[in-house]
């Protein structure tokens, strides 16, 4: 005759952790900066002045320079790819005090546009945030 098995010893089970936790759906972080995209670049001359629409969108932070030899104004636009048409990346101006308007991917890691007013001497100027992007206005004179 066989031996009755042992019995098994089951131990016991602290029913509050044997629940399983629930896994909670992830939520996406925001984007801590968002790429923009520079998708057009527009002059409208008036006779004082001459303004540069950079269409790119709302919140769009940006830096500037003045270049000197030759005399230049840069807007860089970081977290920015560059978009326009390729007749607008360098578009001659017939004004007194603006040359050119050229626009290029100054970097592309980090992503930074560039725009680039060829002036004769460095002007009275101003870049303001408007809702469609960056409006840069040449007022001319001496700053």
């Amino acid at each position: 005759q066989e031996a009755p098995a042992p019995p098994i010893s089951v131990p016991s089970v602290n029913p509050r952790r044997a629940q399983v936790p629930v896994a909670s759906p992830k939520r996406k972080e925001a984007p801590t900066d968002r790429t923009f995209l520079v998708s057009d670049i527009s002059l409208l001359r008036q006779a004082l002045g001459l303004t540069v629409l950079v269409r790119v969108g709302p919140g769009v932070r940006y830096r500037e320079m003045k270049l000197q030899s030759p005399d230049r104004i840069v807007v860089d636009i970081p977290n920015s790819r560059l978009a326009v048409p390729p007749e607008q990346r360098q578009q001659k101006v017939n004004h007194s005090i603006v040359r050119t308007v050229r626009a290029s991917q100054f970097q592309i890691d980090p992503a930074v546009s560039r725009i680039v007013l060829d002036v004769t001497s460095i002007p009275r100027y101003e870049i303001r945030s408007v809702p469609s992007g960056l409006e840069i206005r040449v007022l001319g004179g001496k700053p």
